[in-house]
């Protein structure tokens, strides 16, 4: 559940980010046509680290990870540009940067981001690609 719940989460920030046209943002396991987009954004969720057990709850942490893409011929400067934007929109303190409450039956969980990390732009597939990952901490109440 908490898996989906970041991806919406994810997908919500970026689409408030979105300054006009259509935003392509593909999830995990999902099939879309982006063969010739110019642009379009790619999510997943990686788990961080183990996790720590308490008395009265379960705190761990998972990677939310948002992968720009764009065709080579579209410029570097715009993709990092636009993952700067990304990056400076989850960083804590900022507005992507709340967090939210998780209810599943009678479990209660607090997800809340906790940094923000920019990877190397490369080129994969014929493609200019870079990627944000944003550290989310999740406490479980048991």
């Amino acid at each position: 559940m908490r898996r989906e719940r970041i991806l919406e989460y994810l997908r919500a920030g970026l689409r408030t980010l979105q300054k006009g046209g259509t935003l392509v943002v593909v999830a995990p396991n999902e099939v879309a046509d982006v063969g010739d987009a110019e642009f379009f954004l790619e999510t997943y969720v990686a788990e961080r680290d183990a996790c720590l057990e308490t008395e009265r709850g379960v705190k761990s942490r998972v990677d939310g990870v948002v992968v720009l893409n764009a065709r080579l011929d579209e410029g570097a400067a715009r993709l990092d540009a636009a993952a700067d934007r990304v990056a400076r929109f989850f960083e804590p303190g900022a507005p992507g940067a709340r967090g939210f409450t998780a209810i599943d039956g009678t479990r209660r969980a607090l997800v809340y981001p906790t940094g923000v990390r920019r990877a190397t732009p490369e080129v994969v597939d014929g493609r200019y690609k870079t990627s944000v990952a944003v550290e989310f901490e999740i406490f479980e109440e048991e």
